[in-house]
C-alpha cells in the first residue's frame, strides 16, 4: 500500500493527521504533498493549525487534516417553467 493510500485509509476511517502522527504511522515524511495529490483528485480534506509542544518545551503550530465526510446534498429540483425558452445566454 503507497503511503497515498494509507494516509486516505487513516482519513476516511475518521481520523485526523498531523505530520507526526503521519511519520508515527509509517506515512512518510511529506504529508502535505500527499495531501496535495488527494486535494487535486477531488478529496474534501480539511485543515486547520493546531498547537504543540516541542521536546525543548516551546510552541510551535502544525497543519492537522482530517477528511470532510458529510454528506452532499441532493441538486434542487427544476421547476417547469423556470428556465429560459428559446434564450441564448
Amino acid at each position: 500500500m503507497s503511503q497515498k493510500q494509507r494516509i486516505l485509509s487513516y482519513l476516511k476511517s475518521g481520523g485526523r493527521l498531523t505530520p507526526l502522527t503521519a511519520l508515527r504511522f509509517g506515512m512518510g515524511m511529506r504529508l502535505g504533498a500527499r495531501i496535495y495529490d488527494l486535494r487535486r483528485e477531488g478529496y474534501p480534506i480539511q485543515q486547520h493549525m493546531v498547537k504543540v509542544r516541542n521536546a525543548d518545551g516551546t510552541e510551535a503550530e502544525v497543519a492537522e487534516y482530517w477528511l470532510e465526510l458529510r454528506p452532499v446534498p441532493p441538486p434542487a429540483p427544476v421547476m417547469a417553467g423556470s428556465h429560459a425558452q428559446g434564450r441564448m445566454f
